[in-house]
């Protein structure tokens, strides 16, 4: 199952979505549904509760360090993308894996899923 979850507003997370032509691909989009919402990392775990996953077979695809922090309070495996909000300088010291591009986060999913 492929979920794009956001500290954006959903409304403006989906147009988003549709716009970069990317929600085809994820059968789940969560997003704040208003300012008085939830925290991304309650949104995560609220997600994580009802879906029944199994944090151990879940990656989180993150490019920041509170995407890191997401991923472990929900017990998830994390990839961090360096392209993104912050240096791969700043993320290394998270411990997480850090990769270059989005092309290199496919290739660490598919190792996943071998």
């Amino acid at each position: 199952m492929n979920v794009l979850l956001s500290a954006s507003q959903i409304d403006i997370l989906k147009k988003q979505a549709n716009e970069y032509k990317c929600d085809m691909y994820f059968e789940k989009i969560l997003g704040l549904d208003n300012i008085y919402a939830h925290s991304k990392v309650e949104l995560a775990k609220e997600f994580m509760r009802e879906s029944n996953l199994d944090a151990s077979e879940v990656v989180w695809i993150g490019d920041s360090i509170h995407d890191y922090e997401c991923a472990k309070e929900c017990g998830t495996h994390c990839i961090l993308v360096a392209n993104g909000h912050q240096t791969k300088e700043r993320l290394i010291p998270t411990g997480a894996m850090v990769v270059d591009t989005i092309d290199d986060v496919i290739k660490k999913c598919q190792e996943f899923n071998s």
